[in-house]
């Protein structure tokens, strides 16, 4: 499995933002750098899950545990404003191709969002490796970054060590890049 790594440039975010015309497809990239979910679980999202809510609670399809996030005031009005007309058991983020058997849509597979997530970070010159857990790699940067807690990332992530979620989130290498810029014999 190859490691992808978190976008460290706010420009950058802003600029994938700006650029997406797709609400749906912004609408990912928002939630997906704002709640660190993994990408299984933002594409299993219903309509309801979001709606008129404070907060999304999910069991998380990969640990089975119950999760509980917060969305802040800037993050709802997102959500109020690219979700607007939509209600009940449709998926936030569905697929644009039709079952065509029962005619039902589809929420967009975790291959959909890795191309539409690539798409984006391309466009605004992100280099390095994307992925869909580019995402949540992002949630974790950026929030360490601005809060320097690694114990509440730790949990976040349900990792069992600070360590593992350092080096998750691309801290332990940014630290040896520049402990290595100032070292000289």
């Amino acid at each position: 499995m190859n490691t992808v790594e978190p976008i460290r440039n706010k420009e950058q975010i802003a600029l994938i933002k700006q650029l997406e015309p797709d609400q749906r497809n912004r609408l990912l990239f928002i939630l997906g750098i704002n709640v660190g979910l993994r990408i299984s679980d933002l594409v299993g999202l219903k309509v309801k899950d979001l709606s008129g809510k404070d907060r999304i609670v999910k069991r998380e399809q990969k640990t089975g545990k119950e999760t509980s996030i917060l969305l802040n005031a800037a993050l709802r009005h997102d959500i109020r404003e690219l979700m607007a007309g939509r209600s009940g058991d449709e998926y936030v983020f569905q697929s644009r191709c039709r079952d065509r058997v029962t005619k039902q849509n589809k929420p967009m597979t975790r291959q959909r969002a890795y191309q539409i997530v690539n798409t984006m970070c391309r466009r605004a010159g992100v280099g390095g490796k994307i992925g869909n857990h580019t995402l949540r790699k992002t949630f974790g940067y950026w929030h360490y970054q601005q809060f320097r807690d690694v114990v509440f990332l730790m949990r976040h992530f349900n990792h069992s060590d600070q360590t593992i979620t350092l080096r998750y989130i691309g801290i332990v290498q940014d630290e040896m890049d520049a402990h290595m810029r100032r070292f000289k014999l």
